[in-house]
């Protein structure tokens, strides 16, 4: 059945990229969750233009409540990927602008927006069929929903960029494979958003602040566990506390020697 195909499309995306607000100013990552879901989309194309509907209600259905739910998420990232393409640097008022401009594009739709909001059926039969140019149009007002969403978000908080580039500079200077434990560690054990976070954003998280490439981490995280001691910079990190922890013990021993 196409819902099913289209659900299971649904959950491969989301279950990548749950959290559409987590990667603002970042533009590689935009580009990235932007061609995930257009490989997604035109696998699931093919089922759409093959697929025969058995009534009326079920085109409707399919078009007005089911098909939004994934295609609004490619009209969003296709919009925030390039409207950060276009931001020029130093343009303070970028964000205001695109706010003004937004407002004329709802204008231009505001019959569809009320329709949506209302949650009417009067002209589901014009609107939500499968040759119909207009049956994106709910996709349409959830994912200008996002976008302003996202607009006001940005428009508020500094970049990341900016955040690390207003702190002096700081390089991962040892080993990759201490890194790759760490951040294996870190992923592992949960301790980031819940676990509700991939291996790879982490990786890309600490090679942005590190100022190091993380490359295929998962081969790198395969690697590790293939290695007699998976687990060495842990354990040398778990010496060097321990050393730290005798060493203040014995200067506070001797301290109160002195006495």
């Amino acid at each position: 059945m196409l819902s099913k195909k289209l659900h299971i499309i649904l959950n491969r995306f989301l279950g990548k990229y749950p959290d559409p607000f987590d990667m603002i100013f970042n533009r590689d990552e935009l580009k990235k969750r932007l061609d995930t879901y257009v490989a997604l989309s035109s696998e699931f194309s093919k089922y759409e233009n093959e697929y025969e509907f058995k009534s009326l209600e079920e085109e409707i259905q399919f078009y007005k409540i089911e098909k939004p739910t994934f295609q609004h998420l490619g009209i969003y990232y296709e919009r925030v990927y390039n409207l950060e393409l276009e931001k020029l640097h130093g343009d303070k008022k970028y964000y205001a602008r695109l706010l003004k401009l937004m407002k004329k594009e709802c204008a231009l739709i505001k019959d569809e927006i009320k329709y949506y909001r209302s949650k009417e059926n009067h002209r589901d039969e014009q609107l939500f069929r499968k040759v119909s140019k207009d049956n994106h149009i709910f996709a349409l007002t959830k994912a200008l929903e996002m976008i302003e969403k996202y607009i006001l978000k940005a428009d508020e908080s500094k970049s990341v960029d900016d955040i690390i580039a207003s702190y002096p500079k700081i390089k991962w200077t040892g080993d990759i494979a201490k890194l790759n434990e760490l951040i294996s560690g870190i992923k592992l054990t949960g301790v980031i958003n819940d676990g509700n976070i991939t291996l790879e954003e982490i990786a890309l998280h600490f090679g942005r602040f590190l100022n190091v490439e993380i490359k295929q981490i998962h081969r790198a995280t395969h690697d590790l566990l293939a290695r007699k001691e998976p687990a060495r910079y842990s354990k040398e990190i778990v010496a060097k506390i321990e050393q730290k922890r005798d060493e203040l013990i014995e200067k506070d021993y001797q301290r109160k020697t002195r006495k």
